[in-house]
């Protein structure tokens, strides 16, 4: 079998900021920014989320987090949206 899928890339995309999404913040995204491994500004890669909800998790103070790209307040950015359990 042969798959042909075009594929139009849109331009590349910066990590923007982290904003909370649930009501009962355990800690704020000022903190969950010092846990990230990336920074404002740097190039967008999803595998930083699923090392981010890693590290979240391991921190012990939440059962379950939910991490979600979304689109970003400047032009050319992506916020992290995160809720804490």
């Amino acid at each position: 079998a042969t798959l042909d899928m075009a594929v139009v890339p849109g331009a590349e995309r910066r990590f923007g900021k982290i904003v909370m999404t649930s009501g009962d913040k355990v800690f704020g995204a000022k903190h969950v920014q010092d846990i990230a491994r990336f920074v404002p500004g740097q190039t967008y890669d999803a595998s930083a989320l699923v090392d981010l909800r890693r590290a979240v998790i391991q921190t012990g103070l939440v059962s379950s987090t939910k991490i979600e790209p979304v689109e970003g307040t400047e032009p050319g950015t992506v916020d992290i949206a995160v809720g804490l359990e």
